[in-house]
């Protein structure tokens, strides 16, 4: 495809922009992902741009937009989930209880933690301290340490998993 068909396809995909962020805010409620579900479509459109026909490209365009919007959508669920369980999981370690036998099972529970913490290895303990003390996001932490989200993802999930792991047998041993 010639340099000017490339550009000219491209120049006409941004005069959709207006049109195709507000069906992603639609779908999304979000400006944030609206804006992104379309850059993201742009960027789907760059690879893809020798095989369309520019009779047909603000279908495929708003077809490539639709997805991109509940894709982010799913990730952002997802992400909240999770977030949301670890962070109940650890509140319920640091949260005073009532009754003594249950302060001495929360002594219990944060000295486990707390010994837990301290084996990680690597930019484990660092990652986790960040993101829930901290409340640093995924992508601040991926940048922060120079890795793709995704392996930032992997890494609090796998950090996550042994900390539970960890804590899990430490109180089965005081009991």
């Amino acid at each position: 495809m010639t340099n000017s068909r490339h550009d000219d396809i491209l120049r006409q995909a941004f005069t959709y922009r207006q049109i195709l962020v507000s069906y992603a805010y639609a779908l999304t409620c979000d400006w944030n992902f609206a804006q992104d579900a379309f850059q993201e479509a742009l960027i789907a459109l760059h690879h893809k741009v020798d095989e369309l026909d520019s009779d047909r490209l603000l279908p495929w365009m708003k077809r490539v937009t639709r997805n991109k919007a509940v894709d982010l959508i799913r990730k952002q669920s997802r992400q909240n989930k999770v977030q949301e369980k670890m962070a109940e999981l650890i509140d319920s370690y640091f949260d005073a209880k009532a009754s003594s036998e249950d302060k001495l099972n929360s002594q219990a529970e944060h000295q486990a933690l707390y010994s837990c913490m301290q084996n990680l290895r690597g930019d484990a303990r660092q990652v986790i301290l960040d993101f829930y003390h901290n409340k640093k996001s995924c992508i601040e932490l991926a940048e922060k340490l120079s890795r793709s989200e995704n392996a930032l993802r992997l890494l609090l999930s796998r950090t996550r998993q042994t900390l539970r792991s960890c804590i899990k047998n430490k109180l089965e041993l005081r009991s």
